[in-house]
């Protein structure tokens, strides 16, 4: 593999690693390397959940012969601890520790650190010339302030700055119209989900969209999405919460499931109607204790829990690859949310044929909704019939070809093809 090295102190030791990259991965590092000798400072990567964008950075300090510190930045504990973990299985004689709540990385080489934790103190006690390479991961979230502050003060925005900036996301489009080019130069690599489907990455994805009688008109809308409380009033309610246990029962009985919902209350209310729906199942959500919640999602890997529902837990730092049923009982009008709480299930794993994606189609004539079809360029309101997204979409393709004439935005059923 090609390294190479941009910073001029003496180079910390790091042995070769054991890992296997894929090829994409290889290539990432590469056009990385290339983009900065180019003059790229502040780059994006863009790959689809669950292709490795961990493994990816975790090869930096041996890839970009790492001289000075890194430092990579993250806003969840799962995601510290998942990177952790792979720094490790990379090297582990290198230095490598988490600057989060009580817990210090300050002679560390490689720095792990939460946003929320580097802030007054513990953010001036980094030394800028100490680091020449940050990470951001999930770093859809890199336009918020608090990391804008952590970036200033390393210096990542000075004028011929050497040091670089590398942002790693599945999303780089945000649902509030505030556009990442406020911190990135460059989409620098990217490879999209149908790619990484056809190519083995990722497992096949089938889709049921299954209609219900709740209107969304009403619902208000703050900063792109629906607002919460709004939304949950909508939503969460005896008819509509029955409609999501029979449709599991239906069409996706003894698959491994995640259940996304609107708020606590209504991952509670959910959970409770498919325990009463006879299917074992449990809710997680931020607030719970961290114990609590591993020992819920330990239950799920194990195969003694059928359904999880959550609310904002598990969209980020989830990995679980034995889940192959995401149910959407959450409408949204982000597609990044939509693509995150997708990629929960993509994961390959022994077993595990496809991933079954369930969406609730509510009824709104105002408002544009995520789903399934987005993903794949599929007509508006496409009917898969629980048919593999990926080959609809070329038959659709192809017909558009043979028949350029046929109106293919009009097709609303895979069975039609």
């Amino acid at each position: 593999m090609e390294t190479w090295g941009p910073f001029d102190a003496p180079s910390l030791p790091c042995k070769a690693s054991t890992v296997r990259l894929r090829p994409y991965q290889q290539e990432c590092l590469s056009v990385l390397g290339q983009r900065y000798l180019a003059g790229g400072r502040r780059l994006l990567v863009s790959l689809p959940t669950g292709t490795g964008k961990t493994v990816i950075f975790s090869q930096f300090p041996r890839h970009f012969r790492m001289k000075r510190r890194l430092l990579v930045l993250a806003h969840r504990r799962e995601l510290l601890d998942q990177a952790l973990a792979k720094f490790r299985d990379v090297d582990d004689t290198l230095s490598v520790g988490i600057e989060q709540a009580d817990r210090s990385a300050r002679d560390a080489q490689v720095v792990l650190a939460s946003v929320q934790t580097l802030q007054g103190k513990r953010l001036a006690a980094l030394a800028p010339e100490q680091f020449n390479l940050v990470v951001v991961d999930e770093a859809h979230h890199a336009v918020a302030p608090s990391y804008r502050l952590i970036f200033e003060h390393l210096g990542m925005f000075a004028p011929g700055t050497p040091k670089l900036l590398v942002g790693f996301t599945a999303t780089p489009r945000r649902g509030d119209k505030q556009g990442l080019g406020q911190v990135f130069e460059e989409i620098a690599y990217s490879r999209g989900l149908e790619e990484m489907i056809r190519d083995g990455f990722l497992c096949p994805i089938r889709g049921w969209r299954v209609r219900s009688g709740v209107s969304l008109d009403a619902v208000k809308v703050r900063a792109g999405d629906f607002v919460e409380s709004a939304l949950a009033e909508a939503v969460d309610n005896a008819p509509r919460n029955d409609l999501l246990t029979g449709a599991y029962e239906k069409l996706a009985k003894g698959r491994r499931c995640i259940v996304f919902c609107v708020n606590v209350q209504h991952a509670q209310n959910v959970a409770c109607a498919f325990r009463k729906a006879g299917f074992r199942s449990q809710a997680v959500w931020g607030a719970m204790g961290s114990q609590q919640r591993a020992n819920v999602l330990r239950e799920l890997a194990r195969g003694e829990l059928d359904v999880v529902t959550n609310c904002n837990v598990l969209t980020e730092g989830f990995d679980e690859p034995s889940v192959d049923c995401v149910l959407m009982a959450r409408p949204t009008r982000s597609l990044g949310l939509y693509v995150q709480m997708v990629g929960r299930g993509t994961r390959l794993h022994a077993g595990k044929g496809d991933l079954l994606v369930i969406d609730i189609a509510d009824n709104t004539r105002k408002h544009e909704l995520a789903g399934l079809g987005a993903l794949f360029d599929l007509p508006e309101g496409m009917q898969l019939g629980g048919r593999d997204a990926l080959a609809v979409a070329g038959q659709i393709r192809q017909m558009g070809t043979r028949f350029p004439w046929v109106d293919t935005s009009l097709v609303r059923r895979a069975e039609d093809l």
